[in-house]
């Protein structure tokens, strides 16, 4: 999706450093979410976050169709980083531990 969110988001009336950002925003985002998120997922579970992730993130690919203006592009990317946030560390830890199981890790 990366590509085409500048493009986009010119189509909604941004200029070419406005696009530039809006592109940039998941990215700048998701880093601290991701920290968060991490601790979450110690906290609440791999499971729930998961779902509450993948939940998250189809509801705002879903609401990309439906935005007018390009602010309103902005502050989806920001949802749309914090859904994914949600989502890897969850993920990265149950892969992590299905690739140990029956394994001796020292």
């Amino acid at each position: 999706m990366m590509p085409i969110i500048a493009l986009y988001a010119i189509s909604l009336g941004a200029s070419l450093p406005q696009a530039g950002i809006i592109a940039a925003l998941y990215s700048i985002a998701a880093i601290p979410a991701s920290i968060i998120a991490g601790l979450l997922v110690d906290r609440i579970g791999r499971k729930r976050m998961l779902t509450l992730g993948l939940m998250w993130d189809a509801f705002v690919v879903f609401l990309y169709g439906y935005v007018s203006s390009y602010h309103q592009l902005a502050i989806l990317r920001v949802l749309h980083a914090f859904g994914g946030s949600l989502v890897f560390p969850a993920l990265f830890t149950m892969a992590r531990e299905s690739d140990c199981e029956g394994k001796t890790i020292s």
